[in-house]
């Protein structure tokens, strides 16, 4: 069972006004935000500000001892009675690896879901981890008997609960990121969670030289939001998204619909870096109804970054525009610097301008997923 939005998503309708220049060839990319994971012992909060927090960011929320009861169908007590505590940790795996890819999700992990170093690098890869913790007393309490939880259960829960607490006080301790509920509401730790998760926002660093400069954002997941820090800049319209046909049939339509833009899709690969396509996109740029005062939008890989860029410094003697990378190298490369280029049959680059983007907007979860892929 895979962790999955509801109905919160966004109508996904392809915007109109588009022009496809060749048919899609598939590809991958991930736009959706970070999710973010409590985890800790039993009692800490985890599932009651879980839901505080889904519901102060319009998230959904996903608990993973539901998914696992979901998965088996019987309750997690039932499953530790009937077929062990080992057949609740591979369901616990499996849920653990639907969490690896970042999905805009709140959630509750179970107290000992990340014990297996494999299910914390599959949550880690999907999300940030916030460990709640309390004091032991406090647990206790909250606790009661322990009745609803199988490893509790049975006589002097409390001893029990000690004991677990220690094996795995250094897996607890791992955790950058700690909360101490013991002594807060859950309305005021989930208040605590925000503070810290803003704090992670992108970061925003000032390119100083071509001169005027551009604004370079950094962070995990902002592509899906990049419409926000595109209105940031106060870019002029009409806008037009320049995408591949790897990047541009699932998320092109996308940032276009957010954006109220339209959509151009290049053929995607080194080959058709070159005078053809730029012309091709000349073209395409003047259907959309570009003007000297627009801005196109270039999201992709470093080729696009490349061949888009060098149409925005050579359409009508110049066009503002934005880099949007989804490669590590087209982050370092492509992006930075405004040297855009198309290829001739005699070399690389070998016609090219230096035309700096107003903004560069590069998302790292695109790329870090990527290499978990490889």
């Amino acid at each position: 069972m895979s962790p999955s939005s509801s109905g919160t998503d966004r109508d996904r309708r392809p915007p109109g006004n588009q022009t496809r220049l060749e048919e899609p060839a598939g590809g991958w990319l991930n736009l959706a935000p970070e999710n973010i994971v409590l985890f800790g012992p039993p009692g800490s909060g985890k599932t009651t500000v879980g839901r505080i927090l889904a519901e102060a960011l319009d998230r959904p929320f996903f608990d993973t001892d539901e998914a696992i009861e979901a998965l088996a169908g019987k309750t997690i007590s039932a499953i530790f009675t009937e077929e062990g505590e080992s057949a609740h940790r591979r369901l616990e795996a499996e849920i653990c690896q639907g969490l690896s890819e970042p999905a805009g999700l709140v959630v509750s992990c179970g107290g000992g879901a990340l014990l297996e170093a494999s299910n914390r690098s599959y949550v880690e890869a999907g999300g940030t981890v916030f460990c709640l913790r309390a004091e032991p007393d406090i647990l206790i309490r909250r606790l009661g008997d322990g009745g609803l939880r199988p490893l509790l259960a049975g006589e002097d829960p409390s001893g029990r609960l000690l004991a677990l607490l220690e094996a795995r006080r250094s897996l607890y301790e791992s955790f950058p990121l700690q909360l101490d509920t013991g002594h807060s509401s859950p309305a005021a730790v989930a208040d605590q969670v925000l503070d810290t998760a803003r704090r992670l926002e992108p970061l925003k660093l000032q390119a100083q030289a071509p001169a005027p400069g551009y604004e370079v954002r950094l962070g995990q997941g902002i592509l899906k939001g990049a419409g926000a820090l595109l209105r940031e800049t106060e870019l002029g319209e009409p806008m037009v998204v320049v995408s591949d046909s790897t990047v541009g049939p699932l998320y092109g339509e996308e940032l276009a619909e957010e954006v109220g833009a339209g959509l151009v899709t290049l053929p995607a690969g080194e080959a058709f870096k070159r005078l053809e396509t730029v012309s091709q996109l000349y073209a395409s740029l003047l259907d959309q109804g570009m003007e000297r005062g627009g801005t196109l939008l270039a999201l992709g890989g470093g080729v696009l970054i490349d061949t888009a860029g060098f149409a925005a410094a050579t359409f009508m003697r110049g066009i503002r525009w934005v880099a949007l990378p989804t490669t590590l190298l087209a982050m370092v490369d492509a992006s930075i610097g405004g040297k855009v280029a198309v290829d001739l049959p005699q070399g690389k680059n070998l016609v090219g301008a230096f035309h700096p983007p107003a903004q560069v907007i590069s998302d790292l979860g695109p790329s870090r997923a990527c290499q978990q892929l490889k």
